[in-house]
């Protein structure tokens, strides 16, 4: 686990520069989870809604697969990683944000097939990517 100001990033998973997290499920697969990090939902403030394409919906890589709400404004949600969604959290459909919101490593967005092994590849991993990359982001948040 990094920690990085009041902030957790477990290790298992790779990172986005947009807060979006990614844990690999079954890389023969291509079977992955994606989700917002904690710093995330704290930049964006209190979230009032988010929507996701559908399952069965393609993504595209650094493409939008959903929205965010809060008083802040509408935060779009780029992918990481191109592919097909394959499961959407159930929660959402409940409009129980706060629980994703509360607890953002143990609930995630969507579930895809991923097309590119290699778009994992940019992707933050490791400490010493992780904590390079939230120190900046921390910084931000603190100005």
């Amino acid at each position: 686990m990094v920690h990085i100001g009041d902030y957790d990033f477990p290790e298992d998973r790779l990172y986005f520069n947009d807060h979006i997290w990614v844990k690999l499920e079954n890389e023969s697969a291509k079977m992955a989870t994606m989700g917002i990090d904690e710093m995330g939902f704290a930049i964006a403030g209190t979230i009032s809604i988010i929507r996701v394409k559908k399952s069965g919906k393609p993504l595209a890589k650094g493409r939008a697969f959903g929205t965010m709400e809060s008083g802040k404004g509408v935060i779009p949600l780029k992918s990481p990683l191109s592919g097909v969604i394959t499961d959407v959290n159930p929660l959402l459909d409940e409009k129980k944000f706060s629980v994703i919101t509360e607890n953002p490593f143990d609930n995630w967005l969507v579930k895809i097939q991923y097309e590119n092994p290699d778009d994992l590849k940019v992707l933050m991993k490791g400490p010493s990517d992780i904590v390079k990359w939230a120190k900046e982001e921390l910084a931000k948040i603190k100005k």
